[in-house]
């Protein structure tokens, strides 16, 4: 009878709970202009490689943010002097990547060359982001890490 009883409550308590959902369209919204600083290690991934296999590059960046609803578009933009290493000889001034943003995340990726993968957090009040990711052309494999801080 008591097992019985226990069962009534159990099923009653589990068909009556509210599943809460977290609002994923814009907690905080990412949208706006940001500046930092991007990192990156990188490697001469060719069969001839390079003298010095593991190098560094960093550079103060700009990136826009464009959001709708959980849908972002980041634009990254580097200094005109020191483009981003796409291969030994070449760079890029800039980089636009689509993805999702939420619930203090948010992911992008680029599919062109270089194809790159961005992933991060924001703090509570959105003003601070910081991604990781990875980009790899022909030539170069990075290792990226990005802090940015939002430009009011």
């Amino acid at each position: 009878m008591r097992l019985a009883a226990a069962r009534v409550l159990v099923a009653l308590l589990v068909s009556t709970a509210v599943v809460a959902h977290a609002d994923s369209n814009g907690v905080p919204p990412l949208a706006g202009s940001w500046t930092g600083k991007l990192t990156s290690t990188y490697w001469d991934q060719t069969s001839g490689g390079s003298v010095k296999p593991k190098l560094r590059y960093k550079a103060k960046v700009t990136v826009l943010i464009a959001q709708s609803n959980d849908q972002i578009t980041l634009t990254i933009s580097f200094p005109s002097s020191d483009g981003f290493p796409l291969t030994t000889n070449a760079t890029l001034s800039s980089m636009s990547l689509s993805g999702f943003g939420g619930n203090y995340h948010m992911s992008a990726s680029m599919e062109s060359a270089p194809a790159i993968t961005l992933s991060g957090t924001a703090n509570k009040k959105g003003t601070s982001l910081k991604l990781t990711g990875a980009a790899a052309s022909n030539e170069l494999t990075h290792q990226i890490t990005i802090s940015l801080k939002k430009s009011h």
